[in-house]
Formats: C-alpha cells, sequence, structure tokens
C-alpha cells in the first residue's frame, strides 16, 4: 500500500484519538463475518492501548478487542507491526459500525 490509505497518530501525551466508520454495514443472519486490518503500533506495555470497538444498531459503543505493547516493551519503539483479524459474526442480523481508538 502506498499509505494514502493510512490514519497516523502521533505519539503524544494523553493521547485520545478516533477513527470512526460513518456508514453502518449489514452483518448477515448465518455469516461468517470478520474485519481484517494491517496495523503498526508502537504501545508502550500496559500504559498504551488501542482499541477497537464495535457499535450495532445505533446502540452504545462495545470494545471488540484491545491492544497493548508486547509483554516487557518499556517504550513505544517496540513495535507490532502486522495484520489483526476480528469477528464480527456475533452482530449477526445487525448493522454495525467500527471505531479505532488510541
Amino acid at each position: 500500500a502506498d499509505g494514502s490509505d493510512a490514519y497516523f497518530i502521533p505519539d503524544l501525551v494523553l493521547q485520545d484519538e478516533s477513527l470512526t466508520q460513518i456508514d453502518a454495514i449489514a452483518v448477515p443472519l448465518g455469516a461468517t463475518a470478520s474485519v481484517s486490518f494491517t496495523t503498526r503500533q508502537g504501545l508502550e506495555n500496559g500504559y498504551d492501548f488501542g482499541h477497537v470497538e464495535v457499535q450495532a444498531d445505533g446502540g452504545a459503543w462495545e470494545t471488540l478487542a484491545s491492544y497493548t505493547g508486547p509483554a516487557g516493551a518499556t517504550t513505544p519503539q517496540t513495535v507490532f507491526d502486522g495484520v489483526r483479524t476480528l469477528y464480527l459474526s456475533a452482530y449477526q442480523g445487525k448493522s454495525v459500525r467500527l471505531r479505532f481508538r488510541l
């Protein structure tokens, strides 16, 4: 990828940033649904967290997954670089939006 679809959050103190999907997508009944995303995260273990949240049918946001730095990582220079996959089958028959939050 050329980075044109990238979302970058600078390394600042007390970070509170989010990227929220505008339009909901329907998860069909009986479907095996998932979302995969490529990420590069420099998170300090137990201190910095990245969250993926889901909103079903316009309701409250729920945490789908949370990530922190690798065990023993004491600086953001230790990174996870790769693909993560989250399963949405629990939301069959609903319309969902996703939010990435740091």
